[in-house]
């Protein structure tokens, strides 16, 4: 039999719990001394498991399965958003099971106090990477710095480069929202940047991303923009961008061992003014997936398969150049893709071929001097090619001709 004094010492006891938790929910304290690892890994986790706990707690709380499901959905994003970051730090922790992460940046302390950045640091505020900075003089054995800021920061290059060893992340965005200003360079490390949150990233301006083990810049954010920035020799894609509202001029992807430009999301807007270029990657130049895209001015030449391929819905691909790819110039397919003004030459596929649902040709597209060859033979389909010559080079659906 349970007496009422363990009843009290039970409730007492809950209120404690829940006191304690509701003083800790949403906060994760960067202390002012140099913190390890562990304790930023346990801090972070801390925070999560709190988020996940009220957020759930409110959805059952409510008496309606909706809003329970909406909650316990929100939880799993929230956890599934940090997860990655939380990996790449246990990477690190194995790595340099000893190295304290110290804040650096222009103002760490919200007094004007500088702190250079060394390979590992915690960046939690705007910095102007100069000669004090001893990441840009050496190479990074695992990561190169860790974005944890309460807000927007820029990390300006000024012309240097960070080196990695192969592993780790070269910039990555656990916290904040980052600006990357050039000239500068991000060369040699597992993935160039990484950068996934709805802020995490705000713009990219001249940077370079070389020889990384994976891709160059890997970022899934909304309504940020990557312009005049070269991605080239990576492993796999040069830039891997998706999101909603992202924007992309005026950047070269070259030599990449899968795809130039992997586009995903919703309502990305390539290109407009300078226009994108893909040279000679692995795969595809420009691989596109999602909706609500919009490709202008696009240039792709000598990649390994197509010059531009889409899987898309609600898609304008306009004044495309694709000269000398390993199958099709420009091939598109889904529903509602609008097609005008794209020319591919010399390619080993099709020329422009769109289909699908509601395919709108408004003129001007045209191949030329495509062979029209699809898989490992060394020959056009007959039929088109006795038939229909035309339909090599420019055509929509499976025999209808591009006007």
């Amino acid at each position: 039999m349970i007496s009422q004094s363990t009843l009290i010492v039970g409730e007492t006891r809950g209120e404690r719990v829940k006191e304690k938790q509701k003083r800790g929910r949403g906060k994760l304290h960067l202390l002012p001394r140099a913190v390890t690892l562990t304790e930023f890994l346990c801090a972070a986790r801390r925070e999560r498991r709190d988020e996940s706990y009220s957020i759930g707690a409110a959805g059952r709380g409510s008496g309606s399965h909706a809003s329970a499901g909406s909650g316990e959905t929100r939880a799993v994003s929230a956890w599934r958003r940090f997860s990655l970051g939380l990996s790449v730090l246990l990477l690190l922790a194995i790595a340099r099971p000893g190295h304290a992460m110290r804040r650096c940046g222009d103002d760490v302390d919200g007094h004007g106090t500088a702190v250079p950045c060394a390979c590992g640091d915690l960046l939690v505020s705007s910095r102007a990477l100069g000669a004090a900075d001893r990441l840009t003089h050496t190479r990074c054995r695992a990561m190169g710095l860790l974005v944890a800021a309460p807000g927007p920061v820029t990390l300006a290059f000024g012309g240097r480069t960070l080196r990695g060893a192969g592993q780790g992340v070269g910039v990555l965005v656990v916290r904040g929202s980052l600006a990357l200003q050039g000239p500068g360079a991000i060369e040699g490390f597992g993935t160039g940047v990484l950068a996934r949150g709805p802020r995490a990233l705000a713009s990219v301006v001249g940077l370079r991303f070389r020889r990384n083990r994976l891709s160059g810049l890997l970022a899934e954010s909304d309504g940020y923009t990557v312009e005049g920035s070269v991605a080239e020799h990576n492993g796999q894609d040069g830039f891997a961008l998706g999101g909603r509202g992202y924007a992309l001029d005026g950047n070269r992807a070259a030599g990449n061992r899968r795809h130039g430009f992997n586009l995903g999301g919703r309502g990305a807007h390539v290109g407009g003014g300078l226009g994108n270029e893909a040279v000679a990657n692995g795969q595809t130049g420009f691989w596109l997936h999602g909706m609500l895209h919009q490709v202008l001015g696009a240039t792709a030449v000598g990649n390994g398969r197509d010059g531009v391929y889409g899987r898309v819905m609600h898609a304008l691909l306009a004044d495309v150049r694709a000269e000398r790819n390993g199958r099709a110039g420009l091939w598109a397919t889904g529903a509602a893709i609008a097609i005008e003004g794209n020319e591919a030459t010399a390619n080993r596929g099709f020329g422009v071929w769109a289909m699908g649902r509601d395919i709108d040709d408004r003129g001007g597209n045209r191949g030329m001097g495509n062979a029209g060859i699809m898989g490992p033979v060394d020959a056009p389909p007959s039929l088109l090619r006795d038939l229909d010559p035309g339909l090599l080079q420019c055509r929509i659906g499976m025999t209808g001709a591009c006007r």
